[in-house]
Protein backbone atom coordinates (compact mmCIF):
# COMPACT_ATOMS: atom_id res chain seq x y z
CA UNK A 1 0.00 0.00 0.00
CA UNK A 2 1.37 3.39 -1.00
CA UNK A 3 1.98 6.02 1.64
CA UNK A 4 -0.16 9.14 1.53
CA UNK A 5 1.33 12.64 1.28
CA UNK A 6 -0.57 15.89 1.82
CA UNK A 7 0.60 19.11 0.16
CA UNK A 8 -0.90 22.23 1.74
CA UNK A 9 -0.65 25.76 0.38
CA UNK A 10 -2.76 28.90 0.20
CA UNK A 11 -3.62 29.37 -3.48
CA UNK A 12 -3.43 27.94 -6.97
CA UNK A 13 -0.77 30.42 -8.12
CA UNK A 14 1.76 28.72 -5.83
CA UNK A 15 0.70 25.35 -7.22
CA UNK A 16 1.01 26.50 -10.83
CA UNK A 17 4.32 28.33 -10.50
CA UNK A 18 6.19 26.17 -7.98
CA UNK A 19 4.60 22.84 -7.14
CA UNK A 20 3.50 21.17 -10.38
CA UNK A 21 6.90 19.53 -11.07
CA UNK A 22 6.92 18.07 -7.55
CA UNK A 23 3.30 16.93 -7.82
CA UNK A 24 4.07 15.08 -11.04
CA UNK A 25 7.12 13.34 -9.55
CA UNK A 26 5.64 12.55 -6.14
CA UNK A 27 2.36 11.20 -7.55
CA UNK A 28 4.29 8.45 -9.30
CA UNK A 29 5.35 7.01 -5.92
CA UNK A 30 2.87 8.29 -3.32
CA UNK A 31 -0.85 8.91 -3.06
CA UNK A 32 -1.14 12.70 -3.05
CA UNK A 33 -3.76 14.90 -1.48
CA UNK A 34 -3.55 18.58 -2.42
CA UNK A 35 -5.26 20.86 0.10
CA UNK A 36 -5.64 24.44 -1.12
CA UNK A 37 -8.06 27.36 -1.28
CA UNK A 38 -9.37 26.50 -4.74
CA UNK A 39 -12.24 27.62 -6.92
CA UNK A 40 -11.31 25.24 -9.75
CA UNK A 41 -11.05 21.71 -8.39
CA UNK A 42 -10.55 20.15 -11.85
CA UNK A 43 -7.54 22.14 -13.00
CA UNK A 44 -5.07 19.35 -12.17
CA UNK A 45 -7.12 16.82 -14.14
CA UNK A 46 -6.82 19.07 -17.20
CA UNK A 47 -3.07 18.62 -16.81
CA UNK A 48 -3.47 14.82 -16.65
CA UNK A 49 -2.70 14.77 -12.92
CA UNK A 50 -5.22 12.48 -11.30
CA UNK A 51 -4.72 13.31 -7.63
CA UNK A 52 -7.17 14.17 -4.91
CA UNK A 53 -7.74 17.89 -4.32
CA UNK A 54 -9.59 19.26 -1.29
CA UNK A 55 -10.78 22.84 -0.89
CA UNK A 56 -9.77 24.55 2.36
CA UNK A 57 -10.73 28.24 2.81
CA UNK A 58 -7.29 29.20 4.12
CA UNK A 59 -6.54 32.94 3.91
CA UNK A 60 -3.17 34.44 3.09
CA UNK A 61 -3.42 37.05 5.83
CA UNK A 62 -4.11 36.80 9.58
CA UNK A 63 -7.79 36.18 10.29
CA UNK A 64 -8.12 34.69 13.81
CA UNK A 65 -11.76 33.57 13.62
CA UNK A 66 -11.38 32.02 10.18
CA UNK A 67 -7.99 30.51 11.04
CA UNK A 68 -9.36 28.58 14.03
CA UNK A 69 -12.09 27.08 11.86
CA UNK A 70 -9.55 26.18 9.17
CA UNK A 71 -7.30 24.40 11.70
CA UNK A 72 -10.31 22.34 12.83
CA UNK A 73 -11.26 21.51 9.22
CA UNK A 74 -7.70 20.50 8.39
CA UNK A 75 -7.53 18.25 11.48
CA UNK A 76 -10.58 16.37 10.18
CA UNK A 77 -9.03 16.05 6.71
CA UNK A 78 -5.73 14.71 8.09
CA UNK A 79 -7.52 12.20 10.31
CA UNK A 80 -9.77 10.95 7.52
CA UNK A 81 -7.00 10.69 4.91
CA UNK A 82 -4.46 8.92 7.20
CA UNK A 83 -1.55 11.13 6.08
CA UNK A 84 2.04 9.91 6.49
CA UNK A 85 3.68 13.25 5.59
CA UNK A 86 2.42 16.81 5.24
CA UNK A 87 4.37 19.35 3.18
CA UNK A 88 3.44 23.02 3.67
CA UNK A 89 4.37 25.86 1.32
CA UNK A 90 3.76 29.56 2.19
CA UNK A 91 3.89 31.13 5.69
CA UNK A 92 0.18 30.89 6.52
CA UNK A 93 0.01 27.31 5.25
CA UNK A 94 2.99 26.51 7.43
CA UNK A 95 1.32 27.79 10.60
CA UNK A 96 -2.08 26.17 9.92
CA UNK A 97 -0.56 22.96 8.59
CA UNK A 98 2.06 22.41 11.28
CA UNK A 99 -0.41 23.11 14.09
CA UNK A 100 -3.11 20.79 12.73
CA UNK A 101 -0.69 18.01 11.81
CA UNK A 102 0.99 18.20 15.23
CA UNK A 103 -2.40 17.90 16.91
CA UNK A 104 -3.24 14.90 14.71
CA UNK A 105 0.24 13.40 15.23
CA UNK A 106 1.10 13.17 11.54
CA UNK A 107 4.45 11.29 11.61
CA UNK A 108 6.36 13.57 9.20
CA UNK A 109 5.71 17.32 9.15
CA UNK A 110 7.76 19.22 6.54
CA UNK A 111 7.68 22.98 5.96
CA UNK A 112 9.68 25.09 3.51
CA UNK A 113 10.69 28.66 4.38
CA UNK A 114 10.73 31.00 1.38
CA UNK A 115 11.12 34.55 2.65
CA UNK A 116 10.02 36.23 5.87
CA UNK A 117 7.42 39.00 6.01
CA UNK A 118 8.80 40.14 9.37
CA UNK A 119 12.28 40.74 7.97
CA UNK A 120 11.24 44.25 6.91
CA UNK A 121 8.97 44.98 9.90
CA UNK A 122 9.74 46.68 13.21
CA UNK A 123 8.27 46.56 16.70
CA UNK A 124 5.21 44.57 17.72
CA UNK A 125 4.36 42.92 14.40
CA UNK A 126 7.95 41.87 13.75
CA UNK A 127 7.93 40.08 17.12
CA UNK A 128 4.53 38.45 16.53
CA UNK A 129 5.31 37.20 13.01
CA UNK A 130 8.79 36.05 13.98
CA UNK A 131 7.40 34.01 16.86
CA UNK A 132 4.86 32.43 14.52
CA UNK A 133 7.75 31.22 12.36
CA UNK A 134 9.49 29.92 15.48
CA UNK A 135 6.37 27.94 16.33
CA UNK A 136 6.22 26.51 12.80
CA UNK A 137 9.87 25.41 13.07
CA UNK A 138 9.21 23.87 16.50
CA UNK A 139 6.13 21.91 15.41
CA UNK A 140 7.73 20.63 12.18
CA UNK A 141 9.77 17.45 12.20
CA UNK A 142 11.87 18.67 9.28
CA UNK A 143 12.57 22.06 7.70
CA UNK A 144 13.62 23.09 4.19
CA UNK A 145 14.82 26.58 3.24
CA UNK A 146 15.00 27.90 -0.32
CA UNK A 147 18.49 29.43 -0.10
CA UNK A 148 21.68 29.06 1.97
CA UNK A 149 21.72 32.73 2.96
CA UNK A 150 18.08 32.64 4.12
CA UNK A 151 18.87 29.56 6.20
CA UNK A 152 21.81 31.33 7.84
CA UNK A 153 19.61 34.36 8.53
CA UNK A 154 16.95 32.23 10.21
CA UNK A 155 19.55 30.41 12.29
CA UNK A 156 21.11 33.71 13.37
CA UNK A 157 17.64 34.98 14.38
CA UNK A 158 17.06 31.82 16.46
CA UNK A 159 14.05 30.85 14.36
CA UNK A 160 15.33 27.41 13.46
CA UNK A 161 18.30 25.16 14.19
CA UNK A 162 21.10 24.08 11.89
CA UNK A 163 20.46 20.42 12.73
CA UNK A 164 16.81 20.48 11.73
CA UNK A 165 17.07 22.50 8.50
CA UNK A 166 18.61 22.12 5.07
CA UNK A 167 18.70 23.52 1.53
CA UNK A 168 18.10 21.04 -1.27
CA UNK A 169 20.43 21.07 -4.27
CA UNK A 170 21.58 24.70 -4.64
CA UNK A 171 18.32 26.37 -3.61
CA UNK A 172 14.87 27.45 -4.92
CA UNK A 173 11.62 25.49 -4.61
CA UNK A 174 11.47 23.84 -8.01
CA UNK A 175 14.34 25.19 -10.09
CA UNK A 176 13.94 26.36 -13.68
CA UNK A 177 12.27 24.65 -16.60
CA UNK A 178 15.05 25.32 -19.11
CA UNK A 179 12.92 24.06 -21.98
CA UNK A 180 10.49 26.88 -21.25
CA UNK A 181 12.84 29.69 -20.16
CA UNK A 182 15.42 30.20 -22.89
CA UNK A 183 16.69 32.75 -25.39
CA UNK A 184 14.32 33.27 -28.32
CA UNK A 185 15.17 35.81 -31.04
CA UNK A 186 11.75 35.35 -32.64
CA UNK A 187 9.91 36.10 -29.38
CA UNK A 188 12.22 39.04 -28.73
CA UNK A 189 11.34 40.57 -32.08
CA UNK A 190 7.61 39.96 -31.60
CA UNK A 191 7.40 41.55 -28.12
CA UNK A 192 9.54 44.53 -29.07
CA UNK A 193 7.39 45.18 -32.12
CA UNK A 194 4.27 45.06 -29.91
CA UNK A 195 5.67 47.76 -27.59
CA UNK A 196 7.45 49.73 -30.35
CA UNK A 197 10.91 49.15 -28.89
CA UNK A 198 13.88 49.40 -31.25
CA UNK A 199 16.18 46.41 -31.69
CA UNK A 200 19.19 48.26 -30.26
CA UNK A 201 17.37 49.77 -27.25
CA UNK A 202 18.10 48.33 -23.80
CA UNK A 203 15.13 46.80 -21.98
CA UNK A 204 15.15 46.55 -18.19
CA UNK A 205 12.71 43.95 -16.89
CA UNK A 206 10.94 43.59 -13.56
CA UNK A 207 8.74 40.52 -13.00
CA UNK A 208 6.74 40.09 -9.80
CA UNK A 209 4.01 41.56 -7.63
CA UNK A 210 3.89 45.35 -7.55
CA UNK A 211 4.29 46.31 -3.90
CA UNK A 212 6.61 48.32 -1.69
CA UNK A 213 8.48 45.32 -0.29
CA UNK A 214 9.53 44.46 -3.83
CA UNK A 215 11.21 47.87 -4.17
CA UNK A 216 9.08 48.96 -7.10
CA UNK A 217 9.22 52.65 -6.15
CA UNK A 218 13.03 52.53 -5.96
CA UNK A 219 13.10 50.99 -9.42
CA UNK A 220 10.80 53.65 -10.91
CA UNK A 221 12.81 56.45 -9.30
CA UNK A 222 16.08 54.97 -10.44
CA UNK A 223 14.85 54.64 -14.02
CA UNK A 224 13.56 58.22 -14.01
CA UNK A 225 16.93 59.45 -12.72
CA UNK A 226 19.08 57.83 -15.39
CA UNK A 227 21.36 60.18 -17.25
CA UNK A 228 19.42 61.56 -20.24
CA UNK A 229 21.84 59.95 -22.71
CA UNK A 230 21.13 56.52 -21.21
CA UNK A 231 17.41 57.13 -20.78
CA UNK A 232 17.02 57.76 -24.52
CA UNK A 233 18.17 54.20 -25.17
CA UNK A 234 16.35 52.49 -22.31
CA UNK A 235 12.90 51.03 -21.65
CA UNK A 236 11.49 49.62 -18.42
CA UNK A 237 9.14 46.63 -18.68
CA UNK A 238 7.13 45.92 -15.49
CA UNK A 239 5.28 42.60 -15.49
CA UNK A 240 3.05 41.59 -12.58
CA UNK A 241 -0.19 42.24 -10.68
CA UNK A 242 -0.61 45.67 -9.07
CA UNK A 243 -1.35 44.74 -5.44
CA UNK A 244 -1.14 48.22 -3.90
CA UNK A 245 -2.38 50.61 -6.57
CA UNK A 246 1.16 51.49 -7.61
CA UNK A 247 -0.01 52.51 -11.07
CA UNK A 248 -2.26 55.14 -9.52
CA UNK A 249 0.60 56.59 -7.49
CA UNK A 250 3.51 56.75 -9.90
CA UNK A 251 6.42 58.89 -8.69
CA UNK A 252 6.28 62.36 -10.25
CA UNK A 253 9.47 61.83 -12.21
CA UNK A 254 8.21 58.53 -13.66
CA UNK A 255 5.07 60.23 -14.99
CA UNK A 256 7.22 62.38 -17.27
CA UNK A 257 8.63 59.34 -19.08
CA UNK A 258 5.64 57.02 -19.22
CA UNK A 259 6.26 56.36 -22.93
CA UNK A 260 9.40 54.46 -21.90
CA UNK A 261 7.71 52.44 -19.13
CA UNK A 262 5.55 49.49 -20.15
CA UNK A 263 3.17 47.69 -17.78
CA UNK A 264 1.84 44.16 -18.21
CA UNK A 265 -0.41 43.40 -15.23
CA UNK A 266 -0.78 39.66 -15.72
CA UNK A 267 0.79 37.00 -17.88
CA UNK A 268 1.16 33.25 -17.92
CA UNK A 269 4.17 33.55 -20.21
CA UNK A 270 6.80 35.61 -18.31
CA UNK A 271 9.42 33.79 -20.39
CA UNK A 272 8.35 35.82 -23.42
CA UNK A 273 9.18 39.11 -21.70
CA UNK A 274 12.49 37.71 -20.48
CA UNK A 275 13.38 36.70 -24.03
CA UNK A 276 12.60 40.28 -25.15
CA UNK A 277 14.72 41.99 -22.47
CA UNK A 278 18.38 42.69 -21.75
CA UNK A 279 18.62 43.02 -17.95
CA UNK A 280 16.51 41.64 -15.09
CA UNK A 281 16.12 43.97 -12.08
CA UNK A 282 14.88 42.80 -8.68
CA UNK A 283 15.12 45.58 -6.05
CA UNK A 284 13.34 43.69 -3.22
CA UNK A 285 13.65 44.46 0.47
CA UNK A 286 13.08 40.78 1.28
CA UNK A 287 13.35 37.65 -0.80
CA UNK A 288 13.75 33.99 0.06
CA UNK A 289 15.60 33.21 -3.12
CA UNK A 290 14.58 35.29 -6.13
CA UNK A 291 13.58 32.53 -8.54
CA UNK A 292 12.80 35.11 -11.23
CA UNK A 293 16.54 35.84 -11.38
CA UNK A 294 17.45 32.30 -12.36
CA UNK A 295 14.50 32.09 -14.76
CA UNK A 296 15.85 35.21 -16.47
CA UNK A 297 19.34 33.68 -16.38
CA UNK A 298 17.97 30.75 -18.40
CA UNK A 299 16.99 33.35 -21.01
CA UNK A 300 20.60 34.63 -20.90
CA UNK A 301 19.86 37.80 -18.93
CA UNK A 302 22.26 39.21 -16.35
CA UNK A 303 20.57 40.61 -13.25
CA UNK A 304 20.71 43.55 -10.87
CA UNK A 305 19.42 42.82 -7.39
CA UNK A 306 19.37 44.08 -3.83
CA UNK A 307 22.24 43.00 -1.60
CA UNK A 308 20.03 40.92 0.73
CA UNK A 309 19.77 37.28 1.72
CA UNK A 310 18.17 35.15 -0.96
CA UNK A 311 19.09 37.40 -3.88
CA UNK A 312 22.79 37.05 -3.02
CA UNK A 313 22.42 33.31 -3.77
CA UNK A 314 20.61 33.82 -7.07
CA UNK A 315 23.17 36.36 -8.35
CA UNK A 316 26.89 35.59 -8.32
CA UNK A 317 28.11 39.15 -7.89
CA UNK A 318 30.47 40.31 -10.60
CA UNK A 319 29.94 37.09 -12.58
CA UNK A 320 26.23 36.79 -13.42
CA UNK A 321 25.04 40.20 -12.28
CA UNK A 322 25.44 43.17 -9.96
CA UNK A 323 24.18 43.84 -6.43
CA UNK A 324 23.23 47.25 -5.05
CA UNK A 325 22.58 48.47 -1.52
CA UNK A 326 18.95 47.79 -0.67
CA UNK A 327 16.71 50.87 -0.84
CA UNK A 328 19.48 53.02 -2.38
CA UNK A 329 18.10 54.19 -5.72
CA UNK A 330 21.28 56.15 -6.50
CA UNK A 331 23.33 52.97 -6.23
CA UNK A 332 20.73 51.26 -8.41
CA UNK A 333 21.07 54.04 -10.99
CA UNK A 334 24.83 53.45 -11.07
CA UNK A 335 24.43 49.70 -11.63
CA UNK A 336 21.83 50.18 -14.39
CA UNK A 337 24.04 52.71 -16.20
CA UNK A 338 27.00 50.34 -15.94
CA UNK A 339 25.05 47.72 -17.89
CA UNK A 340 23.52 50.14 -20.40
CA UNK A 341 26.88 51.55 -21.49
CA UNK A 342 28.74 48.23 -21.53
CA UNK A 343 27.28 45.81 -24.06
CA UNK A 344 30.17 43.37 -23.71
CA UNK A 345 29.69 43.17 -19.94
CA UNK A 346 25.97 42.42 -20.39
CA UNK A 347 26.76 39.71 -22.89
CA UNK A 348 29.53 38.15 -20.77
CA UNK A 349 27.44 38.07 -17.59
CA UNK A 350 24.36 36.85 -19.48
CA UNK A 351 26.30 33.91 -20.87
CA UNK A 352 27.69 33.13 -17.40
CA UNK A 353 24.19 33.34 -15.90
CA UNK A 354 22.83 30.92 -18.51
CA UNK A 355 25.60 28.39 -17.86
CA UNK A 356 25.23 28.65 -14.05
CA UNK A 357 21.45 28.20 -14.29
CA UNK A 358 21.79 24.98 -16.30
CA UNK A 359 24.50 23.62 -14.03
CA UNK A 360 22.98 24.48 -10.63
CA UNK A 361 19.28 25.31 -10.92
CA UNK A 362 17.69 23.09 -13.55
CA UNK A 363 14.27 21.83 -12.59
CA UNK A 364 15.31 18.20 -12.95
CA UNK A 365 18.12 18.67 -10.41
CA UNK A 366 15.86 20.28 -7.78
CA UNK A 367 12.98 17.82 -8.27
CA UNK A 368 15.39 14.88 -8.00
CA UNK A 369 16.76 16.27 -4.72
CA UNK A 370 13.21 16.79 -3.42
CA UNK A 371 12.21 13.23 -4.28
CA UNK A 372 15.30 11.88 -2.52
CA UNK A 373 14.43 13.93 0.57
CA UNK A 374 10.86 12.62 0.69
CA UNK A 375 12.18 9.08 0.33
CA UNK A 376 14.55 9.64 3.28
CA UNK A 377 11.69 10.92 5.42
CA UNK A 378 9.26 8.18 4.45
CA UNK A 379 11.74 5.32 4.30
Amino acid sequence: MRQKVCILTTNLLIVRFFLLPHIKALSAKYDLVLVVNVDDADFLKRMNLNIKIIHLPIQRYIAPGSDIKVVYQLCKILLKEDISLIYTVAPKAGFIGMLASWLMRVPQRLHIFQGEVWATRQGFWRSVLKNVDRMVAFLATDILVVSPSERQFLISENVLSAEKSRVLANGSISGVDTARFKPSPATKAEIRKQFQIADDDVVLLYVGRLNRDKGIFELLNAFANLDSAFLKKAHLMIVGPDEEGILNNLPTLAKSITERIHFVQYTEVPENYMAASDILVLPSYREGFGVVIIEAAAAQLPAIGSRIYGISDAIEEGETGLLFNVGDHKDLVSKIETFIKNVDLRKKMGEAALLRCHQKFSQSLVVEATMAHFERLLG
